[in-house]
């Protein structure tokens, strides 16, 4: 009968899908997901780390590349020309130099060549460099040659393209290797693509047009689409630059196969953990299905029912306890509705004031300031109600050590005034918190002040005075802003900051809060409180006033603490056991 009842509530029709998933759904999804998104985060970060170690890879691989093989071309060319710099062979053609560029012939013959501007050569002064080997072109011939400067000769030894040709490097749809001479010429090329009428449009080599240093690398893209990595190299001790391009896929294809590995291993990880929740699961489901339609049928008012399935551990003892309870509910549903409809809104506003007092209380510092900022401080508050308009903050910034320290007070009091308390507290972090070198003060309080003006609309409005100080500067900047006048303590002389706006926060939102200085140098003493302090009053009415403040500043102890405590301790025994009507709020900060 109860399954009856069961599968008619959990029966087929439109159902919200939080209805639809069930638990066991939701936990596999859950637990797969989880596994997903760490494997995926960690694997992430090694692709990365992986793809970044293998460009640099591809980088210096190249680089080593160009490097061998412009050392084994430079040596191949220094093993063809040996002798080249003594002595003459008789297959050798030797040029006499005029001092103009012009050749004359004195052994062998260069056809069409009668001056060095025929080889793109400005004069003799390009060979200058002792046992550099130049390759020169003439009527489709290739030479290595040599300047005797002693002789003024031009020595010329012809050469086949076999001692231009490379080692054996990649294939030519991966990317390119070629040599070409200072002058322009093309003297190797493992492409077609690339000969001497199109040689000088190559992004590589207008790179190396436009900025000529012995080596350089590019990224790019061709004419058609292709990313490519590209390098070149000067040959040691020749007129001779390598080239080298090599795609982009070919060169990251290793990444790309871990990570095509990475997904089989993580689609195989994700199905093997589904798989082996499903058994555990559908032996805990089952008792909690069952549970699950108890309870809408309890829900509907229905509490003669009783769990049939015998579950295990927990569920066994939920099973029992759920059937106990059903049959009590009768006569406690009646009593609750009816505890519930008076307690209710006690119970919602008792529940918003202790949120907003938890919230106020956050709003409070929790520590204290370290000694890079060249002070000591302690601090005091008292609420007079759930809550409280008084608040105060400090804040240390290691960078520019410089501290901020504030305290304010927001008129009247409960739920209104810890409102704008709030607010004032988001408006100092969100300052504190925008990256400037230094708290900007004045703009501080007069954005505070347009803020509570705009939201306020005249009902609400506060007083604060904050001060800033950058440790050794033996100095303080501070804005009063219709505060009580605080107290500082030099040498057991007790002096008040008397200079203050006239204008309080949120009255005006014209009005001016301009920034003072005083002096705060080694074991001065700053004293700063709310009114709630010196308007307390004892019995008879008499209010401990700014002279007892004052009194108990310049009798104070040198700790921090120590004088705090030391002073709430008099003020408490001035008021005789009589609870202050307002907040009262006490900041004193000494400097080291």
């Amino acid at each position: 009968m109860i399954r009856a009842r069961i599968s008619k509530l959990f029966g087929s029709g439109t159902r919200p899908w939080r209805e639809r998933v069930t638990l066991s759904q939701l936990l596999t999804w859950t637990v797969a997901i989880a596994i997903i998104g760490a494997i995926l985060t960690n694997g992430y970060y090694a692709l990365n780390v992986l793809y970044q170690n293998k460009l640099v890879d591809t980088w210096a691989i190249m680089f080593l590349e160009l490097e061998h093989e412009g050392s084994i071309l430079s040596q191949r060319l220094r093993d063809f020309g040996k002798g080249l710099d003594q002595a003459a062979k008789s297959d050798d053609i030797v040029l006499k130099v005029g001092n103009d560029g012009g050749l004359e012939a004195l052994q062998g013959n260069v056809l069409g060549v009668k001056n060095l501007s025929d080889f793109k050569i400005a004069n003799a002064v390009d060979f200058s460099t002792v046992g550099q080997i130049k390759v020169l072109s003439d009527s489709g011939q290739n030479y290595l040659a040599l300047f005797n400067q002693e002789r003024k000769q031009l020595i010329l030894r012809k050469t086949a393209s076999r001692h231009f040709a490379l080692h054996p490097g990649r294939p030519a749809d991966q990317g390119s290797l070629y040599l070409i001479t200072l002058e322009g010429r093309l003297l190797h090329s493992n492409s077609q693509e690339i000969n001497e009428i199109n040689l000088t449009d190559r992004d590589l080599v207008q790179r190396f047009i436009k900025a000529p240093i012995r080596q350089g690398q590019l990224e790019f893209t061709d004419k058609d689409g292709v990313n490519l990595y590209g390098f070149f190299s000067e040959v040691p001790d020749t007129n001779l630059i390598l080239f080298s391009e090599v795609t982009r896929a070919a060169a990251m294809a290793p990444v790309r196969q871990i990570v095509i590995q990475f997904l089989w291993v993580l689609v195989g990880i994700v199905v093997v953990v589904i798989l082996m929740l499903q058994l555990p699961l559908s032996r805990i489901m089952a008792p909690i299905k069952e549970l699950a339609g108890i309870a809408k049928l309890v829900g509907n008012g229905e509490f003669n029912v009783k769990p049939k399935l015998q579950a295990f551990g927990e569920l066994s003892l939920l099973s029992n306890a759920f059937g106990s309870m059903a049959k009590g509910l009768g006569e406690r549903d009646r009593r609750v509705a009816l505890l519930m409809r008076e307690q209710g809104e006690k119970m919602r506003l008792a529940g918003e004031m202790a949120i907003a007092r938890r919230i106020q209380e956050n709003l409070l510092p929790s520590g204290g300031l370290p000694a890079d900022s060249g002070l000591a401080l302690a601090a005091v508050y008292i609420s007079a109600s759930e809550c409280a308009g008084d608040w105060y903050q400090y804040a240390f910034n290691p960078v520019s050590r410089e501290t901020v320290f504030v305290i304010a007070d927001v008129s009247g009091h409960g739920a209104g005034s810890s409102v704008f308390t709030a607010i004032i507290a988001g408006l100092f972090d969100q300052a504190r918190h925008r990256g400037e070198s230094r708290f900007p003060l004045e703009e501080f309080v007069h954005h505070t002040n347009a803020t509570i003006f705009r939201l306020g609309k005249q009902q609400w409005h506060a007083t604060m005075f904050i001060a800033r100080y950058v440790a050794g500067s033996g100095e303080i900047d501070y804005i009063n802003a219709g505060h009580p006048a605080p107290f500082i303590k030099r040498n057991d002389a007790v002096e008040s900051l008397k200079i203050r706006s006239e204008s309080v926060l949120g009255l005006n939102a014209d009005a001016s809060f301009p920034s003072h200085q005083v002096k705060f140098e080694h074991l001065d003493t700053l004293l700063m409180y709310t009114d709630g302090l010196i308007e307390a009053a004892r019995p008879d009415g008499r209010m401990f006033g700014r002279k007892r403040v004052r009194d108990m500043l310049k009798h104070s102890a040198n700790n921090p603490a120590s004088a705090l405590t030391g002073a709430m301790d008099i003020w408490r025994s001035y008021l005789a056991g009589t609870s202050p009507p307002d907040d009262v709020c006490v900041l004193l900060v000494r400097a080291a």
